[in-house]
């Protein structure tokens, strides 16, 4: 029988059952974690569990660090701002000296805190204390076959060594080690270990048996037979009989499996990391308050400036105050509901131009959740939206246009067919009656030929109009550019239409401005404008009505004013009155014209720089108000 004292594989843990917080880690409820420290390794938070250990309350040990805990025996192993388990976070069997001074035995374990960037933040780590049982012969349940059996045909790795000798292997060790038993009694578990390892394990077990430590934890690795390495997760445990030597109790685990995933997934960080700092998409992590905890150097150059400035910055800092509410809603709406979003917003950029960007915003889950966010320039993107809507808008301005023109194609038939049929039929009619009635006398005949010749007129008149309206529509109009007297031609204008004015008994009234500078223009071309406004106005003026012409001028141009008290004009008879042929409704029968004359009015103004305009009331009033420059510059 085997009399040994060993140590239970869990010991007995504490489990953490409160939930911490720290500025980069978010403790879960039920975590074994002990306690929390800075980059500089002063502890922020820790369990009650872990106060117990050292001898005091939780609010004690806040501030203080490992060094207050530490036996001076075991010091110089252990460093108290945890920079040992930043390359290798493997747990330590050591002491702890309470402020009760009292010695106990635990393991801790502790591991770095990164941020995405891969910097340190601070440390995690748990402490679980190391309680000796003694175990006989047997087990109080178990008979001793019974623990020879699990011995023999556990998973594990068993051995006993005296000094570094083994004394004992089980059959799982023999096997994965691949060394006869004969073979592996003869050899030392120095020799057996990693080159790289051996003066570690070495040292290790002799710190064991020298301080009589009663259990260890350790990983190292062993070199198989067939020379393959492999991981194991050690706790050796000093058997202390009377009368024989100290011996140690290793209880072995292969972790190979979990070194290589470990190994790979540290590859996967730096290839990660690699890819993050070299892509050309710019990328970021936020916090739940929206700052930057990473930015890669392609985000950088986006926002023009470096990670120094990031760091204390938001995402809001560039981003328009009105959008600041509706990203806030983004970020809690991942946080809660985990689902990727894309948004637009508009990137500010102090000193720099505006960006239009496309963002993907999406959950990155670990100790503490950040949102990652992918950004992608769509100046070019939006330029070309806006070049298409622009071509849209032009394309239907021609389609409207084209519309228009077959509309004023349509009204152009339609008047041109009126126009010319009115006097035809009355030139026809006139001439017929002459031919078949001999017995008409002469001055009724020459009352007829008086009509027909009327109405020829009429029709030359017709002519002449729309073949000017074409000339105008598709050439620049020949201008005579001289010094003219506006007051003039006004004046031969009321004098050419004498005979209209005593026809309808209306008095045409003349307030010319005795200062009125001259301007540059075609004197005959503004005598025809002229003659087609207050021809209409003659034309639309009830009898006995009144027409007032007024003329002034201010720094830059002369005012021409023409005020009736006709029939007037509606708004919509006011927007389309510049159409060729259009004819208001209401005037449209029983006053003969073409819809051409406000048309060529209106081309002949421009074409001297000048502008038209109307105002009216139906059955009240109408103005026309034409401004000339004194001076005709060349285009």
């Amino acid at each position: 029988m085997i009399k040994r004292t060993i140590m239970p594989r869990q010991g007995s843990a504490h489990t953490a059952t409160e939930k911490y917080s720290s500025p980069t880690v978010e403790l879960p409820t039920g975590s074994e974690i002990s306690f929390f420290a800075n980059v500089h390794g002063t502890f922020t938070h820790v369990t009650k569990e872990f106060a117990e250990l050292a001898g005091c309350e939780p609010e004690a040990l806040i501030g203080s660090t490992l060094a207050t805990l530490l036996h001076s025996d075991d010091a110089a192993f252990v460093t108290p701002d945890f920079s040992w388990c930043i390359k290798t976070p493997t747990p330590l069997s050591i002491r702890f000296k309470n402020r009760k001074n009292k010695i106990r035995w635990v393991h801790l374990s502790a591991a770095p805190i990164r941020n995405p960037s891969g910097a340190v933040t601070g440390f995690i780590g748990k402490v679980r204390e190391i309680v000796p049982i003694e175990v006989t012969e047997q087990f109080p349940t178990l008979p001793d076959s019974r623990y020879r059996e699990m011995v023999e045909h556990t998973a594990e790795f068993i051995f006993e060594l005296t000094g570094q000798k083994f004394t004992y292997a089980n059959p799982s060790a023999l096997h994965t080690l691949g060394y006869p038993w004969d073979r592996l009694r003869e050899m030392t578990l120095e020799e057996l270990c990693h080159p790289e390892d051996r003066r570690d394990v070495r040292a290790i077990f002799a710190r064991q048996l020298s301080d009589a430590i009663p259990s260890l934890y350790r990983e190292f690795r062993l070199v198989c037979a067939n020379g393959e390495c492999i991981w194991l997760s050690v706790n050796s445990t000093l058997l202390t009989t009377p009368h024989h030597p100290p011996r140690l109790q290793i209880i072995a685990r292969n972790i190979t499996v979990q070194k290589e995933t470990e190994a790979w997934l540290a590859a996967s960080e730096a290839t990660l990391r690699s890819v993050l700092q070299n892509t050309l998409t710019p990328i970021a992590f936020l916090d739940r308050e929206g700052q930057f905890v990473y930015a890669n150097p392609a985000l950088e150059r986006m926002f023009h400036t470096s990670w120094e400035k990031l760091n204390q910055k938001k995402l809001f800092d560039f981003i328009p105050d009105y959008l600041h509410l509706l990203m806030k809603k983004q970020i809690t709406r991942i946080l809660q509901e985990r689902q990727p979003v894309t948004t637009e917003f508009l990137l500010i950029r102090p000193g720099q131009s505006d960006v239009p960007v496309l963002a993907k915003m999406y959950l990155v889950q670990g100790p503490s959740d950040h949102i990652a966010i992918d950004f992608t320039d769509i100046t070019e993107q939006k330029d070309k939206e806006q070049r298409q809507a622009r071509e849209i808008e032009r394309e239907e301005e021609r389609i409207m246009s084209l519309e228009e023109l077959n509309r004023m194609k349509d009204r152009m038939l339609s008047a041109v067919s009126h126009e010319f049929r009115t006097p035809l039929s009355s030139i026809i009619g006139f001439v017929s009656a002459l031919l078949e009635d001999e017995t008409i006398d002469e001055n009724l005949k020459k009352k007829y030929l008086g009509i027909v010749l009327q109405q020829g007129k009429r029709l030359v008149t017709l002519v002449d109009e729309m073949m000017e309206l074409s000339v105008m529509k598709n050439h620049r109009l020949n201008l005579q550019v001289q010094p003219v007297d506006i007051n003039k031609i006004l004046r031969c204008t009321v004098e050419k239409l004498q005979l209209e004015q005593e026809t309808k008994n209306i008095t045409v009234k003349q307030n010319y401005s005795h200062t009125l500078p001259h301007v540059e223009g075609d004197q005959s071309r503004l005598q025809q404008a002229f003659y087609n406004v207050l021809h209409n106005a003659l034309k639309y003026t009830p009898d006995g009505g009144v027409v007032i012409i007024t003329t002034e001028a201010d720094d830059a141009t002369v005012k021409i004013s023409f005020r009736d008290n006709g029939i007037g004009l509606t708004e919509d008879e006011i927007t389309y009155m510049y159409t060729p042929f259009y004819r208001g409704s209401r005037i449209n029968e029983g006053i003969p014209g073409t819809g051409l004359g406000m048309t060529i009015t209106k081309e002949i103004i421009e074409e001297h720089n000048g502008s038209i305009s109307v105002e009216s009331v139906p059955d009240v009033y109408t103005s026309v108000t034409i401004h000339l420059p004194f001076t005709l510059a060349n285009d």
